[in-house]
């Protein structure tokens, strides 16, 4: 009975870690996400309201950006729909408790074809700063601050064009027994609409075949690292040829890019069976005993 209340005991603290950092970083904002249509000069008006929930008085900070998610790191860039956005307040200070509201706007250009941008409200919350002071006189100032990210996707009307294109690829040409291959795919959208991009990589060997996918959305305009990756066990043996096909749409996957490589793959146990044999035979040339002798006993 003891051991199965200190179980739940442990379980009930783990959780407590998980949710009280998220609950306790203090701000809250609604509506989290915005899917906007415009037609070309129109402006589309919206607010977030912002909420202290922590007891501290905050300091937060409005800006406006364009994301770029390349399937490895998520920039943040100034032009495109950054350019777009226009917010009323960029510095506010939240009280315990208290709520602000706001306001922005999204204006599309007069000239622009069809596109999906994808824009976002940075919003970011630090304590007012409180300096201790300690008996040298040096003073110690700690904020722990969180970000905020209010996604803003807009949709113009206007032709749509699908494409992407494959400006590089990184194949590694040799893997080891349990040593994780990286097979990277830089592509770029040159279209006017954001396209879902899957890859589909099939490594074929003399004895064993495997396939691997990975997906992602890629905006316009945007560069994208797709990234599969394949570790050979003990087994794996000999030349591989990895064909992937980076299969993309709007919706559904309906244009395909092939790309096909070879590999070489050594296991760890031939390499050791190799530099076994090696030292056996050096020892023997140069007339080395070896250290192990084997007696038999007489009867």
């Amino acid at each position: 009975m003891k051991k199965k209340f200190l179980s739940i005991l442990l379980v009930a603290v783990y959780v407590l870690v998980l949710v009280l950092p998220v609950s306790g970083a203090g701000l809250l904002a609604s509506p989290a996400k915005f899917n906007i249509n415009l037609n070309s000069s129109q402006t589309f008006t919206g607010s977030v309201n912002v909420q202290n929930t922590g007891k501290g008085t905050l300091q937060v900070s409005i800006d406006k950006k364009r994301e770029q998610n390349n399937g490895k790191i998520t920039l943040f860039a100034d032009d495109g729909i950054a350019q777009w956005i226009s917010v009323d307040t960029t510095n506010i200070t939240l009280n315990p408790g208290e709520t602000k509201t706001i306001n922005f706007k999204v204006t599309a250009p007069s000239t622009i074809n069809y596109s999906d941008a994808f824009g976002v409200l940075v919003i970011k919350a630090t304590p007012v700063s409180k300096q201790s002071s300690s008996n040298n006189g040096i003073a110690v100032v700690v904020k722990q601050g969180v970000e905020l990210l209010i996604p803003l996707i807009v949709g113009l009307p206007g032709p749509i064009t699908e494409s992407i294109g494959l400006s590089g690829q990184d194949i590694p040409w040799l893997l080891l027994t349990y040593m994780p291959g990286n097979f990277n795919y830089h592509i770029k959208n040159n279209g006017t609409v954001m396209e879902n991009v899957t890859a589909d990589s099939q490594i074929n060997g003399w004895f064993n075949n495997y396939n691997i996918k990975t997906s992602g959305k890629v905006y316009p305009g945007n560069d994208y690292y797709i990234q599969n990756t394949w570790t050979p066990d003990i087994y794996d043996f000999g030349v591989y040829t990895v064909e992937t096909n980076l299969t993309y749409g709007q919706y559904n996957g309906t244009k395909t890019i092939t790309q096909k490589d070879n590999m070489i793959v050594i296991p760890i146990w031939l390499i050791i069976l190799i530099l076994v044999i090696l030292a056996t035979w050096i020892m023997r040339k140069k007339g080395v005993k070896s250290p192990i002798v084997i007696q038999r006993r007489k009867e």
